[in-house]
């Protein structure tokens, strides 16, 4: 028969955010995050309703790309099983046998780690890849969750979570005063880009996806999620 009324819902972490009765809605997302959206349509014979499970995906943090050389990575939201170990979410890459490495604070260097090290939130990750060209990754999330991590005195390896970047101050809010610079390697350049310095400059943006150093003056933990 013909459709006589609509009734959308836009949902993020299982919660009603946005509702329509238009035929054709327009939605207007101010809240990086993954959204699952549910129609349900209605006439005088009954009703009948579909729902697409993190359908809408709103900011960078969706994705990474991987560039020819070095690249410092890190997952903005917990990872799915089909993501969760470092040859899973850098599966197609060719490395050309250089290992995947995370930085260690007490080694104040990048160390070599096997395949099967876990993906977590808030932790660099660094990748090789040998051959010309740039790789997409696009992984899939976990819904919510809050993390932490412990960082200590000297350089650690961070990512924050969050799907659209971030001023410094506010990703890094956990840490207080514990914290001096951050350095970003830019994969497309194989170079450092200038740091962001607390107090000086931390309004700067800090980006999803990236795998940053940040030098501790003290012990902090580094909190993230929702």
């Amino acid at each position: 028969g013909v459709v006589d009324e609509w009734n959308w819902q836009i949902l993020r972490e299982g919660k009603v955010v946005a509702t329509s009765v238009e035929q054709n809605p327009t939605i207007t997302f101010t809240v990086p995050g993954i959204y699952t959206v549910t129609l349900t349509v209605k006439n005088n014979g009954g009703s009948n309703s579909v729902t697409k499970d993190n359908y809408i995906t709103i900011g960078t943090g969706s994705q990474f790309t991987i560039e020819q050389g070095w690249n410092h990575v890190s997952v903005p939201m917990a990872v799915t099983d089909d993501y969760n170990t470092v040859s899973k979410l850098f599966k197609g890459i060719q490395t050309g046998g250089v290992p995947y490495a995370v930085f260690n604070n007490a080694a104040n260097e990048w160390v070599n780690v096997t395949d099967d090290y876990p993906v977590k939130p808030l932790e660099a990750l660094r990748v090789w890849k040998e051959d010309p060209g740039s790789v997409v990754i696009t992984p899939d999330y976990v819904k919510g969750g809050i993390f932490t991590r412990d960082l200590k005195v000297g350089w650690n390896g961070i990512g924050i979570m969050a799907m659209q970047p971030t001023p410094a101050n506010v990703a890094l809010a956990s840490l207080g005063d514990a914290w001096n610079k951050t350095l970003m390697f830019n994969p497309l350049t194989q170079r450092w880009e200038y740091p962001i310095i607390r107090g000086v400059d931390d309004d700067k943006f800090m980006y999803p996806t990236v795998g940053y150093l940040i030098e501790m003056n003290t012990d902090g933990k580094l909190i993230g999620g929702e």
